[in-house]
């Protein structure tokens, strides 16, 4: 299961390369379809009411498709599920992910480039 974030971007489908928000500011009915059809999706549940108080309400059977798979996710309620801690999201190379998200891989690999992506980009031709 792969819990989205705001800044999660997406590894697969047409908007491949974007974050959870972006999508959710072009195409707010992908992330209620990708609710409801794909079963490794999930929002981060910190961050679901904010994305209907910012975005809108997800349909009725997307919400119960996010709540059921918190509750298979970790046999518990949706509602009792703990939010990250701060050690969670550090264990989390961000720059790294991201290099790969946009580079795809054309690139090399992100230790080519001595952890930097400033450097990356500037080799893309994007500084």
């Amino acid at each position: 299961m792969k819990v989205y974030y705001l800044t999660t971007i997406f590894t697969f489908g047409r908007h491949k390369g974007k974050t959870l928000k972006q999508v959710l500011k072009i195409d707010f009915q992908y992330i209620d379809w990708c609710l409801r059809n794909v079963e490794d999706f999930v929002i981060a549940q910190s961050q679901f009411g904010q994305i209907t108080e910012e975005f809108g309400h997800f349909s009725y059977e997307a919400f119960k498709a996010q709540k059921n798979k918190w509750g298979s996710y970790n046999n518990k309620n949706y509602d009792d599920y703990p939010e990250p801690t701060t050690n969670m999201m550090d264990d989390i190379d961000w720059e790294a992910e991201t290099f790969e998200a946009i580079t795809g891989g054309e690139l090399g690999d992100w230790e080519d480039f001595d952890g930097s992506l400033d450097d990356a980009f500037t080799a893309m031709g994007l500084d």
